[in-house]
């Protein structure tokens, strides 16, 4: 059997391995970045809505500005509009979806569909009553996308009698 020699010593070697280590850990993070921006989703979000008052029973059409971030979208968009209760739990009254394409920045307004406000729920009246408005919770492709939560200053439907 042949005799085995012992290994050069290498100048410096405590810090050659901590500069290859140094670039291990740079080349993974660099790694995970790009694998990172190549799988980000392209994103949606909600712009504006308002506040309208309707007369009850009167038929509203929804309209939804949004705005593709982070690359173009396509897909549905579904909108729960849902009844606000003073001191109930909110309930989901109507359920609309339309099929949406925007490209990268687009901002664009969406006729979403219409629905029919009920003509026994009056905001305010009577003095007792519990119904405050009707809201929207707005979904893409299953991912919430809008959901306000503050009903005094959340875009809302509200009701009077003619």
């Amino acid at each position: 059997m042949p005799e085995e020699k012992p290994l050069p010593k290498i100048k410096n070697a405590k810090k050659i391995a901590v500069l290859l280590l140094i670039a291990a850990i740079l080349l993974v993070a660099y790694t995970s970045f790009v694998m990172a921006e190549q799988n980000s989703n392209p994103g949606l979000a909600f712009v504006r809505g308002s506040r309208i008052r309707v007369p009850a029973g009167e038929e509203v059409t929804l309209y939804t500005t949004l705005k593709a971030t982070g690359g173009s979208v396509d897909g549905y968009i579904t909108v729960y509009v849902r009844k606000a209760w003073a001191n109930w739990p909110d309930e989901n009254y109507a359920t609309l979806t339309k099929y949406i394409s925007l490209s990268s920045g687009e901002t664009k307004t969406f006729e979403i569909g219409t629905f029919t406000t009920t003509t026994n729920d009056i905001t305010g009246e009577p003095w007792w009553a519990p119904f405050q408005h009707y809201f929207i919770v707005v979904y893409f492709e299953g991912v919430k996308i809008y959901d306000p939560t503050n009903p005094d200053t959340r875009e809302c439907v509200e009701t009077y009698r003619e």
